[in-house]
This record gives C-alpha cells, structure tokens and sequence, in this order.
C-alpha cells in the first residue's frame, strides 16, 4: 500500500469506496476540510481489528488525539445534505487521514503498517504533487514505466552508484527534481528489473514450492 494512491472503485452520493489493497476495500466519507473521513468502525475493518481496539487506542492516549486534527465528532462534520445524515448519530468520531496513521502507531494489528502506509500515501501524494514540476506526455509515461519497474532498495543503490543522497534520486524519480544522470540510471534500472523479470515480493517460484508443500 505504499506507492500507489487508493483507486475509487465505486461512488455514491457522499461516500466513496477506495480499494487499499486486492484484498481490502473500505468506505470513506467526502469532506470540504479533510478530502475524507471514516467511521470507527471502517478504520477498524482496514486495520483488521475491533472497533474496542480503537476506542481503547484513542483513550489510552489523549494527548496525541486533537478534535478537529485526528479526528471530527458529529454529523455536522458531514458534507452529505440533510437527509442523507438522518441515521447518522449526532456524536458519531470520523477520523481524518492524519488521525487514521496516528493510530497506526498505536495498534498491534495484523495490517497495521499496510493500511498506515495507505493513508500516509494519501497525504505524501498531496504534497508531492504540489511541488511537482510540469512534464509533456512522453516524460510522463517514462515516469509511469520507472515507477512500475522500480523495486525496493533501488534508491539506495543509485544514491550509491553516481555518490548521491536518497532523497535527491527520490525527488527526480518523483518529479520534483530534474536531473539527467539520476534519470538515465533510473531508467537503466527499471530496464533491468523488466529484463529480468525483477519485481517486489518474492519470486514465484518460490511461492508455488512453498504452497506445495502444503499441498494447496
């Protein structure tokens, strides 16, 4: 979940329906302030645990939640008109995308770095973009090739080769930066990765003699 921003896969009205993963899906709530919200228990649902989980969260560290930051309390917060708030209760918590990473950090979940990850991608996507230098059609689909042929630890090992920092092959990687040698290598890179059949995760060769053994 970190390098993609969510795909909306389904809209209605005032809720949307952002894919997180293959395999998750959650529900989030248009907001003027915040660009969304979701519920206690959406937030629950994408870290896989329960909505006690949250509340317990959020109780044990007051001081690291804000009103208005972390989260929102009722349904005036809602950018939905009038009657589509009628079964909404009117102290109901919405959390922010800020308020939703900050309880990553505070829960032991089995998709907690997945779905944080997600929402700080979110914001990080918001920011980038901001300071995102202007590109005809052709640049950007080469940035389109790099971004799906580059694997983790790539960065590092450009920033290596040409005797740069990380962050200055991640500004020209994402745009923000020009730079015609850090490009060329990154390009020379993701050619390698897609001659090689290289991608993140692990090979699947691996995989399937792992599941066969236990015969699935």
């Amino acid at each position: 979940m970190r390098t993609k921003m969510s795909n909306v896969i389904q809209a209605n009205n005032s809720s949307l329906m952002l894919q997180v993963s293959n395999d998750l899906t959650v529900q989030v709530t248009k907001n003027d302030a915040h660009e969304f919200l979701m519920t206690t228990s959406e937030v629950a649902h994408g870290y896989d645990c329960s909505s006690d989980a949250i509340w317990a969260a959020k109780k044990r560290n007051p001081n690291d939640f804000i009103e208005g930051k972390h989260f929102l309390q009722g349904a005036d917060n809602l950018s939905a008109p009038l009657d589509e708030k009628s079964n909404v209760q009117p102290n109901q918590i919405y959390w922010t995308k800020r308020g939703i990473i900050r309880l990553g950090f505070k829960l032991q979940c089995s998709r907690a770095i997945l779905f944080r990850d997600w929402a700080e991608d979110l914001i990080i996507g918001k920011l980038q973009s901001k300071y995102r230098l202007t590109f005809n059609n052709d640049e950007e689909k080469l940035f389109a090739i790099i971004n799906q042929y580059l694997i983790k630890g790539d960065i590092i090992t450009i920033a290596k080769e040409l005797n740069l920092t990380a962050k200055h092959i991640s500004g020209v990687k994402t745009g923000r930066k020009r730079s015609h040698n850090v490009m060329q290598a990154l390009v020379t890179k993701a050619k390698f990765n897609k001659d090689n059949n290289l991608c993140n995760g692990y090979k699947n060769e691996f995989v399937q003699t792992s599941l066969q053994l236990f015969n699935l």
